[in-house]
């Protein structure tokens, strides 16, 4: 009686202690910034048929598709929720939307098997981590809430506890009618993901002969095939996720590309090992659990953006094979060594997570708010009156939509066709490409979104070359947009006041500006009204640290610095400029401070570290040890 006691009470302990940590992890995981650029036009998809009472029928958003039907109608119970939210809470809405849903799509999975919350939290805190990425707030949001949903309801409502046969009982046939009738509104076709289910049961049955099972199931299966149809966009669902697979343009479309293998495999491989080994073991249902993660995992091989449905159906399916293995669920740890277990498994899936949250930190998306790139650009527009067709790159078009500018190109792209994008994205670097499309579309302004200053560090920058054609004049720049004016008469008024003649994006955003600007020209000027129009960047006050320290103003170089380092305190840039200032005062001891931090600052990045510069510094500053440590360091370096 003492031992059962006992172990009783470890479990319980455990079991609180699984709660307590998965709820802290899945909080940490999910709590970011609403940074996606496609939620913007599911929002003012939302507002319009709030508005209007009705669904979307003509493209209302572009200029390019004037008059032309309106496809992406399969999710407007999605951006209808995405908009009351924004509309009600803002952006802390959707971040708390965004948490309430991570919460569900793991909480529902543990309640698989509510015995065993330890230790089957530890795998769902790794799917956490796996499937972080895919946590944003755009219809797929609900899709894995809800897959996740009739997952439970296949599993925890198959027990027949005399045999491996499958039933559901009438409370469960309800629910998962009524999660299909939502999840078709939420998101089309995706809700076809149901049938992958419960059509793996059925199969299940039919090889088993068991035919009361085979009937309901069949009745079940087709309820959820015709409910597919029980949307205003009816039939449209389905063809326009056939559109979405047979449609070439999904190829240029990153999301919807499969992840490369290496790196495949160290993020799912895990839970594919995992999902294998519990149902070699356990064999419950093999060959409906065998097809599921079959059917999910060839998904997961399409396109990135399908891998939450891997990870979820294999999460469900090793919970559910454990569940009903006797060895694994009469299986308990003693004494301390569970506990033991316990901080060394967490600890580990926090390191995993730490490189993540690091970016966070960096990029400035850790917590509430919003992450609006091209907001400096629409104020500028419309601070000007700047009206005409525009041309913007593919990023920026559902926040410019969002802000009521017809646009060129947004993140749709079965709407847009292969053709299309395909121009649309050779515009980037292609000169000719980008005029025959001035030519036949007539715009004379461009805003421009630089959506990965990594992917430019080396060859040709996006739209490098409007600035060499004299017909187009920079007017407006800042960490990730830049806008561009036709010279054409009504605009020169603007250019006259706006014009950049020093600074270009290319050598601002790669930050060689300080190296190719003549000195004759206002860089400092120019410089100085980057800083007062993008109040939230970080790249114009570095460059203005450095500049004022190349000239010896070294009070005004720390003052930038200082801006810098409040705006983006995770960025390691401004300390570094900071180190050099500190360095030009004789500050030698602070410099070497400085640039330590610098170091630990891109632990998670492929940023070389200055060992050089830290040996001479604390050499310098009359700390022979710490010099030879970093002397030391230089010579390992390969």
């Amino acid at each position: 009686m003492g031992v059962q006691w006992v172990i009783m009470r470890v479990d319980r302990l455990l079991t609180i202690g699984a709660c307590m940590t998965t709820a802290a992890f899945l909080l940490w995981v999910s709590f970011f910034k609403v940074a996606d650029s496609d939620f913007w036009w599911h929002v003012k998809a939302g507002e319009i048929m709030w508005e209007t009472l009705k669904i979307i029928d003509v493209d209302p958003f572009a200029y390019t598709r004037e008059e032309l039907p309106y496809l992406a109608r399969h999710e407007w119970l999605a951006q209808l929720i995405l908009f009351g939210t924004y509309t009600l809470g803002g952006s802390a809405g959707i971040v708390l939307l965004r948490i309430l849903c991570t919460f569900l799509i793991f909480g529902i999975l543990l309640l698989i098997d509510r015995k065993r919350l330890w230790p089957n939290a530890f795998l769902a805190i790794a799917g956490a981590i796996a499937i972080r990425q895919g946590l944003i707030e755009r219809p797929q949001l609900f899709s894995n809430v809800i897959f996740a949903a009739m997952m439970a309801l296949g599993l925890t409502h198959t027990q027949d506890k005399t045999s491996t046969s499958y039933h559901l009982s009438p409370i469960s046939y309800g629910l998962v009618i009524g999660l299909q009738i939502l999840w078709v509104n939420l998101h089309g076709a995706t809700a076809l993901m149901s049938l992958v289910i419960f059509g793996s049961f059925l199969l299940q049955a039919l090889y088993l002969g068991v035919w009361k099972e085979r009937f309901f199931l069949l009745i079940l299966n087709g309820i959820v095939a015709a409910l597919l149809f029980a949307s205003p966009n009816h039939v449209h669902n389905v063809t326009y996720a056939l559109s979405l697979f047979t449609e070439h343009s999904s190829v240029i479309i990153r999301e919807w590309n499969p992840t490369p293998w290496p790196q495949y495999l160290l993020q799912l491989g895990p839970f594919w090992i995992a999902a294998i080994i519990s149902l070699l073991l356990t064999r419950k249902n093999w060959i409906a659990i065998g097809l599921i993660l079959f059917v999910t995992g060839y998904l997961s091989r399409t396109a990135s953006r399908h891998e939450a449905f891997f990870i979820i159906a294999a999460l469900g399916c090793t919970f559910y094979q454990l569940k009903n293995n006797k060895k694994w669920t009469s299986f308990r740890m003693t004494h301390f060594l569970p506990f033991i277990v316990t901080i060394v498994i967490f600890l580990l899936l926090f390191y995993l997570n730490l490189p993540y949250h690091a970016f966070l930190l960096r990029e400035n998306l850790y917590g509430f708010g919003s992450y609006e790139p091209v907001k400096g650009a629409v104020e500028f527009l419309n601070k000007n009156s700047i009206q005409g067709k525009m041309f913007n790159s593919y990023g920026a078009g559902g926040y410019l939509l969002f802000s009521d500018r017809k646009v060129f190109v947004d993140g749709r792209n079965v709407e847009y066709g292969f053709d299309f994008l395909t121009q649309a994205l050779l515009a980037r670097n292609d000169a000719n490409v980008f005029r025959e499309l001035e030519k036949k579309y007539g715009f004379t302004y461009a805003v421009i979104e630089y959506e990965s200053l990594k992917e430019q560090q080396d060859g040709d920058f996006d739209f490098s070359f409007l600035d060499s054609d004299p017909l187009w004049a920079l007017v407006y720049l800042d960490d990730r947009t830049a806008v561009y004016l036709k010279q054409i008469p009504e605009y020169l008024p603007i250019i006259h006041t706006y014009a950049y003649t020093a600074v270009n994006p290319q050598s601002f955003l790669r930050g060689t500006l300080l190296d190719e600007a003549s000195p004759s020209q206002n860089l400092r000027g120019e410089l100085a009204r980057i800083v007062d129009n993008d109040t939230q960047g970080m790249q114009g006050l570095i460059l203005l640290a450095r500049l004022e320290r190349n000239l010896g103003n070294l009070e005004n170089a720390g003052v930038f610095a200082s801006l810098a380092k409040n705006r983006f305190p995770g960025r390691y840039e401004p300390y570094e400029v900071e180190a050099s200032i500190l360095a030009s005062q004789g500050k030698w001891h602070e410099a070497a401070q400085t640039l330590e931090k610098v170091l630990k600052m891109t632990k998670y990045q492929s940023v070389k570290p200055n060992y050089a510069a830290l040996a001479e510094l604390w050499e310098r500053a009359g700390n022979e040890k710490n010099a030879e440590k970093y002397r030391k360091k230089i010579n390992a370096v390969p």
